[in-house]
């Protein structure tokens, strides 16, 4: 057989389908006059009245009632979100209404983290403008920057497929973040960092020098053991993250969570005096939050409110709280002795996936055992799901530690970090240890000077502080070296007292050189100073 060249076969393939083309309306006519099935044309839906009309009016009315215009951006707003938003903030009170200097709201696809556009599902929702945090020695204050950006709130596809409630707990934490822009960050105030548990955490630049400028964050407390509690598509450490984000959540817990003003009594009081005004959602009640749910708890056992039960427990996967953990523990087990239907056996048992004890997973296995349940059920639950065994060894215990820092406390070396898997560790009866290798730089080339690891712990509140110096393989002689440029990775081991395998996280590393002269801490009380452009600025009106 001879080869075409491929100039040849191009031109084959060509005059091939420029007769296919040719001849397919003769064959599909001849097939319909033949008594072939006629061509059925799909109906497109018609919309019965004026869509953009309806929408223009919607947004008018939301405009009227709160002061925000809806604007468009590479995505329109629907009617169905714009009642979703007016919904969400009906249960706002009027000091969030009509900010002096907020003229609305965007609705974008996605978020844009410089050219690319985020992973859909991880960002529901974000405030602008950004800040940055810097000591000027020349004001000799620490000051926070706020970008010369129009405020404003951007709502990306995802958040409005989320439940009703969820949907208004996010918008209601942006509006937290908002309230704190336009009324001088009481966040980064004293009286906040103070509540709160924070405390300024100054990082000098490789390169520092006594007298030079230099940026600073709000670092938690890791032997405090509550936070403001978190939604419930939050991992349960990000209160720590920084001061503003336990402030929204806050916010959106003061709103929503019944049990908020009994898990942080501190930061319920400032909400009401101080944002709310004195306007409350839930009653109060006498009695601890331990007593207080735990009795809630079982009048839905005993009412067979079983959707109920899991919103309790639900409520409790919120925050830590080891005795209340306990005391609902018992409360479930005994529940599940008296013999139910089956369905009623699944939401039990779904119910205890919230619950931070290792004995739940026990119960989870004795009820399979029985062959009262169906793992595929259970997994359907999604906070079940979502801390299955496979999903903890494939992926979560992989999880690197995050916002991880330095610093020289006393003329000791600490590293300090959040661990966003330990808790679901805890739960699945994993304990963890924290290794770190310290790599001193020697030309272009790193060399190993030191390494150690802590005990194996099962610390339930998700925040670690590590002593270099008490947790070395190096001995009680080892000295962190000063003023020279070092790199210190740290990982997470689990390890479960039944099982030999061991579970290593990636490696999360960061670049320091220690500066025995500077200050790693700033004042206590802490403090800080808010620089705003002047399209911000003339709005601002600090809480009273």
């Amino acid at each position: 057989m001879r080869c075409l060249p491929p100039t040849g076969i191009i031109k084959l393939l060509a005059a091939f389908l420029f007769t296919c083309l040719l001849t397919l309306p003769v064959w599909a006519s001849h097939l319909d006059s033949e008594g072939g099935e006629p061509t059925r044309k799909r109906p497109l839906y018609e919309f019965k009245g004026d869509y953009r009309g309806e929408i223009n009016e919607l947004k008018e009315k939301f405009q009227s009632a709160f002061g925000y215009v809806l604007m468009d951006l590479d995505r329109g707003w629907t009617s169905d979100e714009i009642r979703k938003l007016h919904e969400a903030f009906d249960l706002l009170p009027d000091i969030f209404h009509r900010i002096p200097g907020l003229k609305g709201f965007y609705r974008v696809n996605q978020l844009q983290a410089g050219k690319q556009a985020m992973v859909p599902g991880e960002v529901f929702a974000a405030t602008f403008p950004p800040l940055t945090t810097i000591y000027r020695q020349a004001a000799k204050h620490h000051l926070v920057m706020v970008a010369d950006e129009q405020p404003r709130i951007e709502f990306y596809n995802d958040l409005f497929y989320l439940d009703k409630k969820v949907f208004q707990n996010i918008v209601h934490h942006e509006m937290g973040h908002i309230f704190d822009l336009f009324h001088e960050f009481p966040s980064l105030q004293p009286d906040w960092l103070t509540l709160a548990g924070f405390r300024i955490h100054n990082m000098p630049a490789l390169d520092a020098k006594p007298g030079s400028d230099f940026i600073y964050t709000l670092l938690n407390d890791p032997d405090t053991i509550r936070y403001a509690p978190v939604s419930d598509l939050q991992h349960p450490i990000h209160s720590r993250e920084n001061a503003m984000e336990d402030f929204a959540n806050s916010v959106a817990g003061y709103i929503h969570y019944p049990y908020f003003r009994y898990t942080n009594p501190g930061r319920y009081r400032f909400m009401k005096e101080k944002v709310f005004l004195g306007k409350e959602y839930f009653s109060e009640r006498p009695g601890s939050y331990a007593e207080l749910i735990e009795g809630d708890f079982q009048k839905a056992v005993d009412k067979e409110d079983w959707q109920g039960v899991l919103d309790i427990l639900q409520e409790a996967a919120r925050t830590i709280h080891p005795e209340a953990d306990q005391k609902l523990m018992q409360v479930l087990k005994k529940a599940l002795e008296t013999p139910r239907p089956r369905d009623v056996d699944h939401k039990l048992v779904a119910a205890s996936c919230f619950l931070q004890s290792p004995d739940a997973l026990v119960l989870r296995q004795e009820m399979w055992a029985d062959q009262r349940i169906e793992p595929e059920t259970i997994l359907k639950f999604p906070r079940c799901g979502g801390m299955q065994k496979k999903i903890f060894q494939e992926q979560l215990s992989k999880t690197p530690v995050m916002n991880l820092y330095f610093y020289l406390e006393d003329k000791e070396a600490w590293i300090q970090f959040l661990d966003p898997t330990l808790l679901v560790a805890q739960a699945r009866g994993f304990e963890t240890s924290y290794k770190w290798r310290l790599l001193l730089a020697q030309g272009r080339q790193w060399r190993l000077a030191a390494s150690g690891q802590t005990e194996y712990m099962t610390d339930p509140d998700g925040s670690v502080r590590v002593s270099l110096k008490k947790s070395t393989l190096r001995g009680p002689d080892f000295q962190f070296p000063t003023e020279r440029m070092a790199r210190i990775e740290v990982w997470a081991e689990r390890k479960h007292p039944k099982f030999p395998k061991v579970f290593s996280s990636e490696v999360n590393t960061i670049q320091v050189v220690a500066k025995p002269w500077f200050d790693y801490f700033g004042p206590t009380p802490p403090s800080t100073h808010v620089v705003y452009p002047p399209l911000v600025g003339k709005y601002v009106e600090p809480v009273r």
